[in-house]
């Protein structure tokens, strides 16, 4: 339901009718979902600083 939503940009009223669910339902699962990435937001994405930023990627490819 969350992916449907989000990567489909979809709206709680159309995904009731694909899952056949409670616009309740369809609600308390999209926010569990988005409540565990926020969780998991500190270990998963590392601010840029001077030694990680993109341009300085894009100018070293081994890297």
């Amino acid at each position: 339901m969350f992916l449907l939503i989000v990567g489909h940009d979809n709206r709680n009223r159309r995904t009731i009718f694909e899952f056949i669910r409670s616009g309740e339902t369809v609600s308390r699962y999209f926010h569990i979902v988005t409540r565990a990435l926020i969780s998991m937001y500190k270990g998963v994405v590392k601010p840029a600083n001077i030694n990680n930023s993109p341009q300085d990627k894009e100018s070293n490819p081994s890297a």
